[in-house]
């Protein structure tokens, strides 16, 4: 198993990023990472790729590069692990896994309150049923082979290219993760260490998650002891 990070950031992002740095060299020295901005924006770190917008909202063409993570990560990669620019690790990855599978948490849409908007959203794109809402918690981690099988579906299912149809997305209708953690659900269910949050104990956190829109000053003495 060989597991590699993967980070979607822009040039608003630079206040969070060396929090998650210092978090990544602290908790996870020995795994790889990859970071992928739009061009023309420096965020303050190195960057792995530089990507074209599909769409005029840039919270679209974030969701679109995540749903291509596969093509940026190196040869040998066996699963991704997305984590935001406004999460720092607390501890190692290892305990995102469970015998050796990604642990998936997934709540029954009943219970995510507001989440409760991306539920017909994920089935519409899908075109199957989509049972439980699956963006939880960062980091989120998924076998490489998703990505290909989720993009061959969706082109299949709507009849056109990735871009194409991610380009015309209306307003903001999309989720990625539930996208994501629904294919899985019914085509890689094997791979995955599944817990209903409903009804099943919940793993320990290995990552605090802020709020980009909220700004890095609410969290910074709380972060820098955590880092310290």
């Amino acid at each position: 198993m060989k597991p590699h990070l993967f980070l979607r950031t822009y040039k608003g992002d630079r206040d969070w990023l060396p929090y998650l740095m210092r978090s990544l060299a602290k908790h996870a020295p020995e795994v790889g990472l990859t970071v992928v901005a739009p061009k023309g924006h420096g965020v303050g770190v190195p960057v792995t790729v530089h990507t074209d917008p599909v769409h005029g909202d840039d919270y679209i063409n974030q969701q679109y590069d995540k749903l291509h993570a596969d093509l940026y990560v190196p040869e040998g990669t066996t699963h991704i692990v997305h984590i935001d620019s406004d999460c720092v690790l607390t501890a190692p990855l290892d305990g995102l896994f469970r015998d050796g599978k990604p642990i998936m948490l997934h709540t029954p849409w009943e219970q995510v309150g507001d989440a409760k908007c991306w539920h017909p959203i994920t089935e519409r794109l899908l075109g199957f049923e989509a049972p439980y809402e699956f963006m939880r918690r960062m980091p989120l981690v998924y076998p490489i082979d998703v990505y290909s099988g989720l993009r061959w579906h969706l082109e299949s299912e709507h009849k056109t290219f990735m871009r194409a149809l991610i380009g015309n997305v209306k307003g903001r209708n999309l989720s990625e993760f539930n996208l994501l953690g629904s294919f899985c659900w019914k085509h890689f269910y094997d791979e995955f260490c599944w817990l209903n949050t409903a009804k099943q104990e919940l793993p320990p956190l290995v990552a605090r998650q802020g709020w980009s829109w909220g700004g890095v000053d609410k969290v910074k003495d709380e972060w820098e002891a955590l880092l310290a």
